[in-house]
């Protein structure tokens, strides 16, 4: 299964939304967090029925004025194994903008299973179901990559 093209337009926006000013302290930075928060929970969505998850949820966090706010999917797999991706934008001193995701064994497992690991927006925009393959080998380890 590949992606659509709209969905592939969302995650490009997302990438180059993530890399903005996104805040509640001028008009153009809540536009963008707004942008942000809504592609986020679009390509999050996406990407979960992608991976063919038995069970997900897709949460939206908007938080206060000073932050982007953040979006996350938790979802098991047939397994019973999932993953857990957690997409805020913070500023990291000349460091892409990056997302974080994590093995979980049930629905509310919100400290993981195992390690934190990295991905940047742009990576997942530019290569959607090579990104996809990766999030299952966290939760798939046997699945080979083709």
């Amino acid at each position: 299964m590949t992606f659509s093209n709209t969905i592939r337009e969302n995650m490009y926006t997302l990438a180059n939304l993530a890399s903005s000013e996104l805040n509640g302290y001028n008009a153009q930075a809540a536009h963008n967090k707004e942008q942000y928060l809504k592609m986020g929970r679009s390509v999050l969505r996406a990407i979960a029925k992608h991976l063919n998850l038995t069970e997900y949820k897709v949460n939206v966090n908007k938080a206060g004025i000073a932050v982007s706010g953040d979006i996350t999917l938790i979802g098991l797999s047939e397994n019973g194994k999932g993953i857990y991706i957690s997409m805020s934008s913070p500023m990291l001193f000349g460091r892409p903008p990056h997302f974080y995701y994590r093995l979980v064994t049930h629905m509310k497992d919100y400290s993981g299973s195992g390690p934190n690991r990295n991905m940047t927006y742009q990576d997942l925009a530019s290569d959607p179901e090579h990104a996809c393959e990766i999030f299952e080998r966290e939760y798939n380890p046997r699945r080979m990559m083709i």
